[in-house]
């Protein structure tokens, strides 16, 4: 009797009945493997892509919101690293993500030439 592979030996049909290692070819494992990667994905929601847009590109005009847009977008894409969410809109989050840097450094920048004229006043 020739072996099986072991890929083919741990397929769940493989131990039904009228199903020998011949009707299950690589194609139809992975035939399979991409239903149930889909079905999957099915479960999976998107990541909250317009909230850490829409506060990412609001930090640019409130600078206030910047840190909180920042930490949306760090949460968002851990998520996305974890697997919760698909990661079809990561660009995006990481758009949002750089916003928020931009618009902190620009609110520090500010706030530091707001200081370094007070004291030069005095």
């Amino acid at each position: 009797m020739p072996q099986q592979s072991p890929r083919v030996a741990t397929h769940p049909r493989a131990k039904e009945p009228g199903w020998s290692a011949a009707n299950l070819t690589s194609v139809t494992i992975a035939r399979e493997s991409k239903t149930a990667r889909r079905r999957h994905a099915r479960k999976l929601r998107t990541p909250d892509i317009a909230e850490a847009l829409h506060l990412g590109i609001g930090s640019l005009v409130i600078p206030l919101v910047a840190p909180m847009a920042y930490i949306h977008a760090s949460e968002e894409l851990t998520r996305i690293a974890r697997g919760e969410v698909l990661p079809e809109g990561r660009g995006w989050v990481v758009a949002a993500k750089i916003c928020s840097i931009i618009s902190m450094l620009v609110m520090l920048a500010t706030g530091m030439g707001v200081l370094g004229f007070v004291l030069a006043s005095q």
